[in-house]
């Protein structure tokens, strides 16, 4: 008699691997770059949902149900995580980057041939920092921000571009030189007249600077 007939098909031992039908659980992106003190919010496909988001390493808040990541005001990598119901994982690597490069001021009134200097506000952008003339006239030097005006009035834009390519533009109004109308008068003893003022950045100030008389400061009479 032979013995039993080859216990039907070879039961190694082990668990069953099981794959979902959706495929492996991905978290995107899996790596990028986020400006501090920015939100981005990532997505996962596959595995078995419900997702539950989730900070290892490094600063900032996740929400842990829709993966709205709020990235830390500081620089460095951050590591995030994804789990599935079955346990599953998937991870994504974040490098904080300083928010984009901004121009101080963004606006500027200057009269014809004035100067002033452009900076950048503290803890935006990737130095260095170059400044050029988009458009219009005037002067800038690359390095320090320094612009002087035109002889005619008129606009320009100024830009300043950072390390890696980023820019931020300012605009500049060129006004003309400020004038009094008119530059000379003779008037009798106790009449009285009104100057005018025009050019420069109003609003305009009235002064006596030699001699006797009154003038009103706001109306120049």
């Amino acid at each position: 008699m032979s013995g039993g007939g080859g216990g039907g098909g070879g039961g190694g031992g082990g668990s069953p691997t099981v794959t979902p039908l959706n495929g492996a659980l991905i978290m995107s992106p899996r790596s990028t770059l986020l400006a501090s003190g920015s939100a981005l919010t990532f997505a996962t496909t596959g595995g078995f949902p419900p997702y539950r988001y989730t900070i290892v390493a490094g600063g900032g808040s996740i929400n842990e149900t829709s993966g709205e990541f709020t990235a830390p005001a500081t620089l460095g990598t951050v590591q995030l995580r994804v789990f599935d119901v079955a346990g599953n994982i998937s991870d994504s690597i974040v490098t904080l980057t300083p928010p984009p490069v901004a121009i101080a001021p963004s606006a500027k009134i200057l009269v014809v041939n004035d100067s002033f200097t452009f900076g950048v506000l503290p803890a935006t952008g990737s130095a260095p920092f170059v400044f050029s003339m988009l458009a219009g006239g005037g002067t800038i030097n690359a390095a320090s921000g320094a612009y002087t005006a035109p002889a005619a009035s008129g606009s320009a834009t100024v830009r300043v571009t950072d390390a890696i390519g980023g820019t931020s533009d300012a605009v500049v109004t060129i006004k003309p030189a400020l004038a009094i109308t008119p530059a000379t008068k003779t008037l009798a003893a106790s009449n009285t007249f009104s100057f005018s003022a025009g050019g420069g950045v109003a609003p305009y100030s009235y002064s006596l600077v030699s001699g006797g008389g009154s003038i009103n400061a706001a109306s120049g009479a």
